[in-house]
């Protein structure tokens, strides 16, 4: 249980540091309306999948908690 929470951990990690590269793309393409559009929709698809990470991720401590 605790290899599944390191790996989460270092998943979720990644998923902020891909945050904050999207958003310094959506403020670079402040001009570009299909850009900003990918990108918004990008976004958005990656922050559910990092919701869901994080949930995991609650899960997984209340387990080895629980042990």
């Amino acid at each position: 249980m605790k290899k599944d929470l390191a790996r989460i951990e270092r998943q979720i990690e990644k998923a902020e540091i891909r945050e904050i590269e999207l958003l310094a793309a959506l403020e670079a393409a402040s001009f570009d309306a299909d850009e900003l559009l990918r990108l918004t929709a990008e976004l958005e698809s990656h922050r559910a999948k990092k919701s869901l990470l994080e949930e995991e991720w609650l899960h997984a401590n209340e387990a080895l908690e629980g042990e």
